[in-house]
C-alpha cells in the first residue's frame, strides 16, 4: 500500500507465513530517503517459489518513473536498492503511468514483465521491461511496443498478462481518432514484439473503448 507517514507517499508491504501473524514492522519498498516524493499505485505478484515482484510508480527525480523491488524468501527480505524501468532516458525527464505487472510462473525460471504509458516522445506509447531470471536483472532500456509513429497519438493504461514464455499487452489507443483496443504479443519472453491486433470490432476510431483488462 501507499502512506505518507513521513510526508510524500512510500510503499509498504507486509506478510504473514501463516495467514493472520504479521511482521511485527512494515517494510517500506522505495529506497530513497522517507517521504522524500510520491511513490504510489504498487502492483504486487508472487512467482510462486518465493519470489515476490512490486512495481510503482515514482516521482523521486522529477517526473514520473517506474521502479521495482522484489524480495527472494516470500516477503521476510527484499532488495537493499530498488531499480528504474522506464530506463533508456534521463530519470524523471518525463512521465510514466499506468503500472502493470505479470509473472510468468509457467517458465523454467520464473519471468516478470512491467508495462506502462509512457510520455518521453510527446504523446503517450506503451513500453515495457522485463527480466527472465526472477527479478535478478531487468533490460538496460525499456521497449516500445506500440508500432504507430513514436509519440504520434495517445496509447493508455496497459493490461498485462504472461505465461510459458507467451506476453500479451493490451491497451486503448486515439490513432483513429477516437479510442480503440489494441494488443501486442511475443512469442520469446518480450524480446521481440509483433504487430499490434485491434480487437474492437466496430469501425476504426468510431466511439471510445475503454478499461481494458485482459
Amino acid at each position: 500500500w501507499t502512506d505518507n507517514r513521513h510526508g510524500a507517499h512510500d510503499v509498504w508491504f507486509t506478510n504473514s507465513d501463516n495467514g493472520y501473524n504479521f511482521l511485527t514492522e512494515e517494510i517500506r519498498l522505495d529506497t530513497d530517503p522517507p517521504g522524500n516524493a510520491y511513490s504510489a499505485r504498487p502492483q504486487v505478484r508472487s512467482d510462486g517459489v518465493g519470489g515476490v515482484y512490486v512495481a510503482w510508480e515514482d516521482s523521486r527525480d522529477g517526473g514520473n518513473d517506474v521502479y521495482v523491488n522484489r524480495s527472494r524468501d516470500s516477503g521476510f527480505n527484499w532488495e537493499a536498492a530498488d531499480t528504474r524501468l522506464d530506463s533508456g532516458d534521463v530519470g524523471g525527464a518525463s512521465n510514466a503511468f499506468g503500472v502493470t505487472l505479470a509473472v510468468d510462473r509457467a517458465s523454467d525460471v520464473p519471468a516478470a514483465y512491467v508495462a506502462w504509458h509512457d510520455e518521453r516522445n510527446g504523446g503517450r506509447d506503451i513500453f515495457v521491461n522485463y527480466s527472465q531470471d526472477a527479478g535478478e536483472t531487468w533490460q538496460p532500456d525499456a521497449v516500445r511496443i506500440d508500432n504507430d509513429g513514436e509519440g504520434a497519438n495517445e496509447s493508455f493504461y496497459p493490461s498485462l498478462v504472461a505465461n510459458n514464455g507467451r506476453v500479451l499487452v493490451a491497451w486503448h489507443d486515439d490513432r483513429d481518432v477516437g479510442f480503440d483496443v489494441l494488443m501486442g504479443g511475443s512469442d520469446d519472453g518480450g524480446v521481440t514484439w509483433g504487430e499490434e491486433q485491434r480487437l474492437d470490432t466496430d469501425l476504426a476510431g468510431s466511439a471510445h473503448s475503454l478499461g481494458v483488462k485482459l
